[in-house]
């Protein structure tokens, strides 16, 4: 029951210090000034307005998008800037690069253009982790929503330089996917080199996209001509104007040149150059490159290798003091460079210009010079931020040296930010013979792997341990270790190859060697607790482990790491029957835990965690209601790794509450995904399909998935779910009647729980011994022996205030509880026992008088109502109708009493409707009084009490008479008494008190029940006094009869039963006083005297003449 959950917190460099907020210093999203360039406007000044294409862009804004498309040099960029500073929007400003093309980058990225944007949502938007991996088109969803619900209308996010990401990467179908749910008011300006490519087909395709291509980019002849004049010395002629533009085609970067052109070199020259667009890289060469200084031409081959540069950057990797008046005198010219102006101003060059300074530093250096250069350059970038540029440059080169050290610098904050992607193709970059000898690339790469092969990286991290042990690198090795464990604990299949792990633990924890570090003790301690409890839950020293382990959680602050000691410690404590303590560590890491800073895959995680423990607490409700709210935020994230997981503790909760329809909804779920599931998901579905059948009866079935459950269980190696295995193939064959084999299968659970010293498998186990030596009964076991057994179940459940368990049958613990309170086994357990799960017995315990009815009826000599056996509160004015009615339902037999009868009843004055409105309201007022709707059933106009969770005397009673007539206690010869009728006596004579609702004798709908009932108890009274005379009793006849005489003070049989008792006795003083009794009684009430029979036995009584004869009834 434990999962893969993708530790994200723990990551080191090569630095060997831990770095605790790695992850949130990503998510704060650290500003590094060379990446605000990615996310900035460049700014414009001294451009010409392009009045003409605003124009276009505003008519284009009805549509969630604007593509601008043309060549470079175009001045596309240009172009949106200035649109949005003419018209003054606000707005997110996004460059597109290769980088782009790992998706993980790109939302890391707009997370932090965001920020900067809307800097007042402090929350960060979500990285794109592992976990996401398999929903991402609804991250991106998710993603978006959250974006657009930030910005306010109206809003422009402009996507620039959309070429630059490769065609077949993520990136295209996620802004295409973000389009689909823009809300109005909020447009995406798209600025490309090329027209939108396929995966933009659905936009266009739905008018959804306003095209702005390279016929209305280039600048029209009116517009050329306001350029080229600008800067002209004197008047240009319309001819030559036409030819010019004819050169440019309205090309922007062509007009750019020319203007410069004719500023250095005239006019004429001018004309006479030809095509500018053919000529670009001649013009940069000539006009720019050649006419700077020796000085300044190195300057610019060298940095043509900064994609992005500051001024100290350019100094660095140059050594010219005077960088910052080059590149500021590049920018004021317009030299195809801009300015990012933030608190360390940012310089780039145009894509072509630099194009050309690229070019020509292959052909200026000799490789050894231009290798070099590489270096220092990529170095340098690495340290501005820039690290996918400076990683491209380190594998132009073969730096390998230089790769690694990047890597290992930058690995853990890419893996917090989800960018394993671009961290996998720096290390396989990296030659393999290199790499194998790197403990530490080893040791990302094993990260890297362990979203989508666990055996690889398991092999990496196996291969990085024996490294680093042999260089005794202590962190290195203790991680490496740790992540190795992880794999299995993922994989959660084979656990025999834990084994190996804590050997190599103990060999090295025995020397006494210290842990690095805390956060180092956070990320081993765990995994060797989890061994402990997988492999080794009989460890001498496990109670310490878990101990030090809540230490750690007590110690930690970083809430996801708290949230997944607090799974591993309280998985084991559940295990183990521990609730105590699992209600410990969940109050410990509830405290002050504030939602927004969990991420999902560890809030998903708790709350497994959670719904395991309400389960097992018995708290199904809470159970099912924790799986719901989880599975919904599995959905809102599209994380769905928990899923099975979750469905399957809903299907106990549901099982053990004997709700098959809702675990059969859940198991059914749980069957869908299976294709791809683990095979520990597959293990948990087929034993609750074995559960479900046993509980259904359909045994066959419980015993194939059974089969399958044992088989797949065996080799996992984890003594827990085996234990829970055998005492469920127990179950199974003990309800197929093959109770040798349940008692061999019982045998070897009991063994595991006491090797483990699991109380819930001890528990588990005591529960069905009792059951087995019970259903076993007369079959090889006493039910002495049976008894015994349930004795120490129920004690043992007591002690450790259990309550719930697998393979909970509530048939079966309802007959346990019903045997237990029959026998005055822990009576007061079992009694809340069925309260909290509200046990309800197939056939119901009317004879158990322990057993907590949710409500009890008294109507013999008293009408009482028991809700939870306390009486039922009453405040303010007695409910009177309510009470008429229950009392009516029992007059009319209980069961299927008709709506009619009863209205005809409680309302004879009252007419149609008004009389069922009458009832209806009195029949809510009802059942809200007693509490429990279930209790009084209406069904096709019918009303019943329900037997499973109503008590009522009246049915004990006349069950009880019916048992009396069924052991012949009036047939001759005499027999002994028998205890088990004297009991039957007892019972009956205690429950009738006195007539049917004696309070209620006017109520003619009483009559006839009270009249059956006091016939019953005549007979029940004549019974029991011929049964003990018979038996020659005559003292217990005595009592007997005296009794009843305190219920029906006018029964002329019961004095004359009584009378030849005493005289039996020699007790004649005693009999002359029954006469007399009897006399006075019938005087006051009827004015009559006894009957010539009564009065002729008192005078034979008298006489001594009598010899009394028992009657037979």
């Amino acid at each position: 029951m434990i999962f893969l959950c993708f530790l994200k917190f723990s990551f080191l460099s090569l630095t060997d210090r831990f770095d605790p907020v790695i992850y949130k210093t990503s998510r704060c999203m650290e500003k590094i000034n060379t990446f605000i360039a990615k996310i900035t406007r460049p700014k414009i000044a001294g451009i010409f307005p392009r009045e003409r294409l605003f124009r276009l862009m505003d008519k284009g804004r009805d549509k969630p998008v604007i593509w601008i498309s043309a060549p470079a040099g175009s001045g596309k960029t240009t172009l949106a800037a200035s649109y949005l500073n003419s018209r003054k929007l606000s707005y997110l400003w996004y460059r597109v690069d290769e980088g782009d093309a790992d998706i993980a980058t790109f939302f890391y990225s707009m997370g932090i253009a965001v920020k900067k944007a809307v800097p007042s949502h402090r929350k960060p938007l979500p990285l794109l982790t592992p976990e996401y991996q398999q929903s991402i088109p609804l991250f991106t969803k998710r993603y978006f929503e959250e974006l657009y619900s930030r910005l306010t209308s109206p809003w422009i996010i402009v996507f620039d330089n959309i070429q630059d990401a490769p065609v077949n990467s993520l990136f295209h179908k996620t802004l295409t996917s973000s389009l689909d749910i823009i809300p109005d008011g909020i447009s995406i300006i798209a600025v490309s080199r090329n027209d939108p490519p396929p995966h933009y087909a659905s936009i266009s395709a739905n008018n959804k996209s306003h095209l702005i291509g390279r016929e209305e980019v280039r600048f029209t002849m009116k517009e050329s001509k306001e350029i080229l004049l600008v800067g002209a010395k004197k008047r240009i002629a319309n001819t030559s104007l036409t030819r010019l533009y004819t050169q440019t085609e309205g090309w922007a970067a062509g007009l750019v040149l020319i203007a410069e052109h004719i500023r250095t070199k005239g006019l004429d020259d001018t004309l006479r150059s030809g095509s500018i667009y053919e000529k670009a890289f001649d013009y940069f060469a000539n006009e720019i490159f050649i006419k700077t200084d020796k000085k300044t031409q190195i300057f610019l081959l060298k940095t043509a290798f900064l994609p992005r540069m500051t001024i100290h950057m350019a100094e660095k990797l140059t050594g010219v003091s005077e960088s910052g008046r080059i590149l500021h005198e590049l920018t004021r010219k317009n030299y195809f460079t801009t300015a990012h102006y933030q608190k360390e101003t940012i310089y780039q060059y145009h894509p072509l210009f630099r194009e050309f300074l690229l070019s020509r530093a292959r052909d200026s250096f000799d490789t050894g010079r231009l290798s070099a250069m590489q270096r220092k350059a990529a170095a340098l970038l690495g340290k501005s931020g820039q690290i996918e540029d400076a990683a491209l440059l380190f594998i132009n080169v073969g730096d390998w040296d230089g790769l690694i050290k990047l890597t290992c610098s930058h690995a853990s904050s890419l893996i917090a930010q989800g960018r394993t992607k671009t961290l996998v193709e720096w290390i396989t970059n990296i030659p393999e013979e290199t790499r194998d000898n790197e403990p530490w690339i080893l040791y990302w790469h094993g990260v890297c792997k362990l979203s989508y092969n666990l055996t690889e990286s398991r092999g990496c991290f196996d291969r990085a341990f024996m490294q680093f042990r042999a260089w005794n690198e202590q962190t290195g090795m203790w991680l490496s270790w740790s992540y190795a464990v992880d794999t299995i604990f993922h994989e959660f299949e084979d656990f025999p190859r834990l084994d190996n792990y804590a050997s190599l633990f103990d060999d090295i924890f025995q020397k006494r060697t210290p842990f690095p570090s805390f956060e180092v003790e956070l990320r081993v301690l765990p995994c060797r607790f989890f061994i402990m409890a997988m492999r080794e839950p009989n460890h001498p020293e496990i109670d310490k482990w878990a101990h030090r382990v809540f230490l750690c959680l007590q110690e930690c602050r970083e809430v996801n790491l708290r949230l997944q000691l607090g799974f591993h410690l309280a998985v084991h404590y559940l295990w183990m029957g521990d609730f105590a303590n699992v209600g410990i560590v969940i109050n410990s890491i509830s405290e002050g835990l504030r939602s927004e800073t969990i991420l999902p895959m560890e809030r998903l995680l708790w709350e497994n965690t959670k719904a395991m423990y309400a389960w097992l607490t018995g708290s199904v409700e809470s159970c099912l209601r924790t799986v719901s709210e989880a599975l919904k935020l599995s959905c809102e994230t599209g994380i769905h790794f928990w899923d099975h997981h979750l469905l399957s503790f809903a299907a106990c909760a549901a099982l053990s509450d004997g709700d098959i329809e809702t675990a059969n909804g859940m198991i059914r779920k749980i069957a869908s995904g299976l294709t791809h599931a683990r095979k520990i998901d597959i293990i948990f579905y087929h034993f609750l399909c074995a559960w479900r059948d046993l509980t259904s009866g359909n045994l066959s079935s419980a015993a194939e998935h059974m089969r399958i459950h044992t088989s797949l269980v065996a080799k996992i190696g984890a003594y827990l779910p085996v234990a829970v295995n055998h005492v469920a193939a127990a179950h199974i064959f003990a309800a197929r009647g093959e109770y040798r084999e349940a008692i061999s299968w019982l045998n070897r659970a009991q063994q595991i729980g006491r090797q483990t010293k699991s109380k819930l498998i001890k528990h588990m186990c005591l529960l069905t011994k009792a059951w087995l030596a019970l259903e076993c009964s007369g079959k090889g076991t006493s039910e002495e022996e049976g008894l015994a057994a349930l004795r120490k179940a129920m004690s043992f459940g007591r002690e450790h205030r259990f309550i719930n368990c697998f393979l909970w049958r509530p048939e079966v613990v309802s007959r346990l509880c019903i045997k237990a309170l029959e026998a005055g086994i822990e009576a007061e357990y079992v009694r809340e026992l069925v309260r909290t799960r509200k046990l309800v017995p197939d056939t119901p315990p009317l004879g158990c008088e322990n057993w907590p009815w949710p409500l009890k009826i008294f109507t013999l000599g008293r009408f009482t109502l028991l809700k939870e056996d306390s009486p039922v509160s009453m405040s303010g004015k007695v409910p009177r109708k309510p009470l008429e009615l229950i009392k009516a339902i029992i007059s009319l037999g209980s069961k299927e009493v008709s709506i009619d009868r009863v209205t005809n009843m409680l309302w004879p004055d009252t007419e149609g409707d008004m009389a069922h409105h009458a009832f209806e309201s009195t029949l809510y007022r009802l059942r809200r009084l007693i509490g429990n709707d279930a209790a009084i059933k209406l069904q096709g106009g019918h009303l019943s009490l329900d037997s499973r969770y109503c008590w009522v005397d009246v049915w004990v009673f006349e069950r009880l008479l019916e048992e009396i007539a069924g052991a012949s206690v009036s047939e001759k010869p005499v027999p002994l008494v028998r205890p088990d009728v004297l009991k039957l006596f007892e019972k009956a004579f205690d429950l009738y008190k006195g007539c049917f609702l004696p309070a209620d004798i006017s109520c003619l709908w009483t009559v006839s029940i009270r009249k059956s009932l006091q016939k019953k108890f005549f007979r029940l009274v004549m019974l029991s006094g011929n049964y003990l005379e018979r038996a020659k009793q005559w003292q217990i006849a005595v009592e007997y009869y005296e009794r009843a005489i305190e219920i029906d003070n006018l029964a002329e049989e019961f004095y004359q039963r009584l009378m030849m008792c005493h005289h039996r006795l020699d007790k004649r003083l005693e009999a002359v006083k029954v006469y007399h009794h009897l006399r006075n009684a019938l005087s006051s009430v009827y004015q009559i005297t006894p009957s010539p029979e009564t009065e002729a036995l008192y005078r034979s009584i008298l006489s001594g003449t009598h010899k009394p004869e028992c009657k037979k009834f």
